[in-house]
């Protein structure tokens, strides 16, 4: 029920469109993590996840992605999307794994973790908004450079 409250941009570059949409399911999951764990242990396969898959695949499709490019494209948007979610609700609990995290990260060894004993406080702070529209960004460029300009007819 709650994916039917997902605002599917409907005007704008592809792009900014797409970053709309995957921006807004981000949301939506944070605000409803009952959704992000289910699609855990079953795909969400109701209207409202196909009509965000649809409008996902049309966005590519506009930009000139292939067929097989539009679907890996959604899959990977999909994933990285429901992950980054996933990583910042397991982030806001306060669990024992989440302090044994934490711990293991701030007590990292300069001789056997170098780069996670020097990182530890950024390794400590990840999963914001930031880094998701970063990650997000990153992929979007990457379906950029696989389009190519569609003729008209």
């Amino acid at each position: 029920l709650a994916l039917r409250e997902l605002e599917i941009p409907g005007t704008g570059p592809w792009d900014v469109r797409l970053a709309g949409l995957f921006g807004n399911l981000r949301g939506l999951l944070l605000r409803h993590p009952s959704v992000a764990y289910l699609d855990t242990v079953q795909p969400l396969s109701g209207p409202a996840a196909f009509r965000a898959a649809d409008a996902a695949l049309g966005i590519l499709a506009g930009a000139g992605l292939s067929r097989a490019q539009c679907v890996a494209g959604m899959s990977n948007l999909v994933n990285f999307t429901f992950g980054s979610a996933l990583f910042r609700l397991h982030q806001a609990t306060e669990t024992e794994p989440r302090r044994d995290y934490e711990r293991r990260v701030r007590l990292a060894s300069m001789n056997e973790l170098p780069h996670i004993a020097d990182m530890a406080a950024e390794m400590l702070s990840r999963g914001g908004d930031d880094e998701f529209e970063t990650g997000l960004q990153s992929l979007i460029d990457g379906l950029r450079g696989q389009s190519r300009p569609l003729q008209k007819e």
